[in-house]
């Protein structure tokens, strides 16, 4: 292997291994934004046809009146790896989640293949329509957007979660409207399950998050790792490898 090759090896190996935690409880989510009494939490699987894929968990707290809306909200604002594209007014439904996308190769910077959609200093763009082919610039990292060939169907689960509890379809959207004058809202101790449904070979329903893991901040290498990088460097450079 080549020293160069090897170094990135090192780094990429220190991502994967701090991505890797598993979470069977509210207490082993890392990520958390907002503040109160009430605890949520926000699973998002990019693919739902995929039993063995990873969903990631960022958890939420609040007091009073709070949808699923504002908690991907909180949470994309809250975390610099993860992105977000909503309908750009409130219709009748709610707001229209258009695309989700994250940082998954960790190396700081995001982009998609659409160059008018801009995400802003929170991660958050707004679009009056989803764009079905829109991509990940980078390799690793993950953007899925729709309606048309698929869309990020929610569910619910409000008993163990993130073991043998139920998750059931969302009646309402992201914005919780159920009608003109009643809102849904987050309940305390509820997970919302955000699974990406790929439509393109026709529609099927049920899409439910699986295999949770923490989501986490783009890691400080540790010491060790710190080390091992040190010496790689030192050694290619000795090499004239690097």
């Amino acid at each position: 292997m080549r020293c160069s090759a090897f170094v990135l090896f090192l780094l990429t190996l220190t991502v994967q291994q701090a991505i890797a935690a598993p979470v069977e409880s509210f207490g082993d989510i890392k990520l958390w934004s907002g503040s109160g009494a009430n605890q949520a939490a926000l699973a998002i699987d990019f693919d739902g046809a995929s039993s063995t894929d990873q969903a990631l968990v960022w958890g939420y707290r609040w007091d009073g009146d709070k949808t699923v809306e504002d908690m991907l909200r909180s949470v994309v604002a809250n975390d610099p790896r993860l992105f977000t594209n909503l309908g750009s007014t409130f219709g009748q439904f709610g707001r229209s989640l258009f695309g989700i996308g994250y940082d998954n190769n960790g190396n700081g910077t995001f982009s998609i293949s659409n160059p008018n959609t801009d995400f802003g200093s929170d991660g958050i763009a707004f679009s009056t329509s989803g764009t079905p082919g829109i991509v990940a610039n980078e390799s690793g990292d993950l953007y899925f957007e729709g309606f048309t060939f698929g869309f990020f169907e929610l569910s619910e689960s409000f008993s163990d979660p993130f073991g043998v509890g139920q998750y059931i379809p969302a009646s309402v959207g992201i914005s919780g409207v159920v009608s003109a004058t009643e809102t849904d809202f987050l309940s305390d101790g509820q997970t919302a399950g955000l699974t990406w449904n790929d439509t393109s070979a026709g529609f099927v329903g049920g899409k439910r998050p699986e295999n949770f893991v923490a989501a986490l901040a783009i890691p400080e290498p540790s010491s060790f790792a710190l080390l091992c990088f040190a010496g790689a460097a030192f050694a290619c450079r000795r090499r004239g490898k690097l």
